[in-house]
Order: C-alpha cells, then sequence, then structure tokens
C-alpha cells in the first residue's frame, strides 16, 4: 500500500505530477509509518519489554556473539531505554 499523502504534502507538490509528488514524499512517509509501528507496540496491553526496528539490509553476522544481550546490557548498566545506531 501506499501511503496517504497528507494536505500539506499535497499543498508542496506544486507543478510536479501526482505520481512525482508522491515519489518525493515515500521515504519521509514510510519512515513515519515505522515510527507510528513501535509507538503502538510501546503502548500495546501485552507490555512488551523491546521493540526492534532493523533494516532489511542489516545482518548479525557473529553467530558466537548474542549481539542484543550485550546492547541490552548496556542499555540497562547505562539506564537508557532508546538504542540508535
Amino acid at each position: 500500500t501506499e501511503p496517504q499523502m497528507t494536505p500539506w504534502q499535497l499543498s508542496e507538490c506544486g507543478a510536479r505530477t501526482a505520481r512525482q509528488c508522491r515519489q518525493d514524499f515515500e521515504r519521509e512517509n514510510y519512515n513515519w509509518e515505522k515510527h507510528l509501528m513501535l509507538s503502538e507496540y510501546l503502548l500495546s496491553p501485552q507490555n512488551f519489554s523491546h521493540v526492534m526496528m532493523l533494516d532489511a539490509d542489516a545482518a548479525f553476522i557473529q553467530q558466537g556473539h548474542d549481539t542484543l544481550a550485550t546492547i541490552v546490557g548496556l542499555m540497562e548498566r547505562a539506564k537508557k531505554d532508546l538504542f540508535l545506531t
């Protein structure tokens, strides 16, 4: 599905075609959709303790390392709730 265009985005289109305008705002709109999804997980009644979003081209390649456990440990020791790379 395509993200909907907001009224302010439509007003910014100017002389561009609807296709070009959608394409110009596509990345921004998809990023907002990801943020909304994270928020919904964190506010869910299922009380998730952690939520992770990983780019499709990312990979954990060291099978001998528990990378996520290491990150969680670092965050807990630093009393941080958000980890960004």
